[in-house]
């Protein structure tokens, strides 16, 4: 018979014994083991306590009453004995879950966006975190537009966004003159994480004094301070 050590004392014992001989200690697979037959031989006989009270009263000697009060009790026990195993319990719904009606009274549950997927879209609308590359090209080509000579007959590159560029490290003389002036500012107020710039290279194909249409490089920059809704935008031609 295979041994095992107990838990308590360390010493060898049967497996099946109910407890350690030398200390005492219940032998805790046993108890489980007798546990879980007490339970099935409780719930064999609940389960068909009903079948046997029935048909005890189906014998000679009981009367019409007990014998629908015996059926009647039969049949509503195992009614709601099947009825409540198909009853589902639900669990705790998940964060992006609820419950809603619809006109019929059923209900149904409806996805909704996480705590962090909702976090991240509010951080996204958020001025500091927002990106604001089209409103960049847009203030970008209007200024461009302004130093042409003939701006209703410039073409610009349909695709050509302005990229956002940080200027964290960078040194205040390698930066252009006015930015170099808004940066200068933030540092000293230590809200550099507020000011955003976008630049674009790009080119414009526009006719000159003379009539004739040529192509003319640019450096375009874009600053717009976040806390205050503050922008400012300048062209380079080079």
């Amino acid at each position: 018979m295979p041994l095992i050590a107990c838990p308590e004392c360390g010493k060898e014992m049967s497996q099946v014994a109910q407890s350690c001989p030398n200390c005492g200690k219940q032998n805790a697979n046993v108890m489980q083991r007798k546990r879980y037959v007490r339970f099935f031989w409780l719930g064999t006989g609940i389960f068909l306590f009903p079948i046997i009270f029935s048909w005890f009263t189906l014998r000679k000697g009981y009367s019409i009453t007990a014998r629908v009060i015996s059926i009647s009790w039969l049949v509503l026990f195992y009614l709601v004995f099947f009825n409540t195993k198909n009853v589902h319990t639900p669990k705790e719904m998940p964060d992006n879950q609820h419950v809603q009606l619809d006109s019929s009274g059923y209900k149904y549950f409806v996805e909704q966006p996480k705590a962090t997927e909702l976090a991240k879209a509010q951080l996204k609308e958020s001025p500091a975190y927002k990106d604001y590359s089209a409103d960049a090209n847009t203030a970008l080509l209007i200024e461009v537009k302004e130093r042409l000579k003939a701006p209703s007959g410039a073409d610009f590159p349909w695709d050509d966004l302005p990229k956002e560029v940080t200027t964290k490290g960078v040194k205040l003389s390698d930066m252009s003159p006015y930015l170099h002036k808004v940066i200068k500012e933030a540092r000293k107020l230590k809200k550099e994480d507020n000011v955003r710039v976008y630049q674009k290279n790009s080119y414009v194909d526009a006719e000159n004094s003379f009539g004739a249409k040529i192509r003319q490089r640019y450096l375009g920059t874009f600053i717009i301070y976040t806390e205050f809704g503050y922008t400012k935008s300048f062209i380079e031609f080079y």
